[in-house]
């Protein structure tokens, strides 16, 4: 994984625990889309790479 690619990842990864922290529940694409303000297919392209799974809205 490049450093780009790390740094995307990372700073994802920190906005989902921040949100999931504050809002107190399982954070969405959309609302971590909206936070970063960041479409939500990069957001789901980020996650795919890493394995890991937010619930997004139908």
């Amino acid at each position: 994984m490049n450093s780009g690619l790390l740094s995307r990842v990372n700073h994802l990864n920190e906005a989902v625990h921040n949100l999931e922290r504050d809002l107190g529940h399982k954070v969405s694409a959309e609302e971590v889309s909206a936070y970063l303000e960041m479409p939500v297919e990069e957001i789901e392209s980020l996650l795919r790479v890493t394995g890991d799974q937010i619930e997004t809205e139908a």
